[in-house]
């Protein structure tokens, strides 16, 4: 619920790429690194996204979803929109044609940009909130990570797999569902 009202706030802030952000790193289950670092060549047509983690874990595939598919067209077409508003020629190599850039400058997305964009569109989040009688809980884009690890159907193996961790023990930092076992005795 509080992720899809900040997806909801996100989109109505002047920030474009924070609504593609969140979307991206929930449906990819990534950092914001991660993210940030998405080139054109992490795009593998007719297939999904290439995700190179971090940290220790497994580079892996995203496979396409029709929304995982519209939101990379759309980061996709407003990158080149504003390159070409500004004269930027595309980069020849899609290892440096980033995803996320400035629209004033055309260059990268720093993280520290993206972090101080964010606690503003929490801001933006916790008056609307409270403007229509609601609660808003603050979470960081490292939680949306969280969240969607969490969300992830399927066994422990199956999430490893998902969020590229290599063991059970990285994996559980992620994952806090809470397991529903059988009792002892089947009455």
């Amino acid at each position: 619920r509080d992720f899809n009202f900040l997806l909801e706030v996100a989109r109505e802030s002047g920030y474009y790429y924070m609504a593609p952000l969140l979307e991206l790193c929930y449906q990819c289950r990534m950092r914001l690194r991660e993210a940030l670092d998405l080139t054109d060549s992490a795009e593998i047509p007719n297939e999904g996204l290439k995700i190179k983690r971090r940290k220790g874990s497994r580079t892996n595939i995203i496979l396409w979803s029709t929304s995982l598919k519209k939101t990379w067209d759309d980061l996709k077409a407003k990158r080149n929109k504003i390159l070409e508003s500004k004269r930027i020629p595309a980069q020849i190599d899609p290892n440096r044609r980033y995803m996320f850039i400035s629209e004033r400058t055309g260059v990268k997305l720093s993280i520290s940009g993206v972090e101080t964009a964010k606690k503003r569109i929490d801001l933006m989040a916790k008056e609307k909130a409270g403007r229509l009688g609601i609660e808003y809980v603050h979470f960081t884009i490292h939680d949306v990570k969280r969240s969607a690890t969490t969300d992830t159907p399927g066994t422990a193996s199956d999430k490893m797999l998902a969020t590229g961790h290599r063991s059970l023990s990285m994996m559980n930092v992620y994952d806090v569902s809470i397991a529903k076992v059988k009792a002892t005795k089947d009455d």
